[in-house]
Parts: C-alpha cells; sequence; structure tokens
C-alpha cells in the first residue's frame, strides 16, 4: 500500500528500516547528546499525526 504512513516514512528517510512485521528500527548517529535530542525531537514532529 503505497499510502501507508510507515511505507511513506521508510521511503522517505533511509535511517528507518523495518525489522519484522511490526518493528521500525531508527537509526541516526549523532555526535553530542543536544544533536540527539534535536533528532528525537524532529523524529516526534514527523510521527505526529497532521490535522
Amino acid at each position: 500500500m503505497l499510502d501507508d504512513p510507515v511505507s511513506l516514512l521508510i521511503q522517505s528517510d533511509r535511517a528507518f528500516k523495518l525489522a519484522g512485521p511490526d518493528k521500525l528500527v531508527w537509526n541516526k548517529p549523532t555526535a553530542t547528546l543536544k544533536d540527539r535530542v534535536a533528532a528525537v525531537k524532529d523524529l516526534f514532529r514527523k510521527l505526529k499525526p497532521k490535522g
């Protein structure tokens, strides 16, 4: 299904991978804790439903 949110996320960002039928792995290397926090906040913005 092309409009599946998980499929769109995986196709748009290579940091996401499927780890089985119901698990999503996110791998984004960061240098500092501040960078990691910013990356997680960005991830939450991407996952937040629109509307």
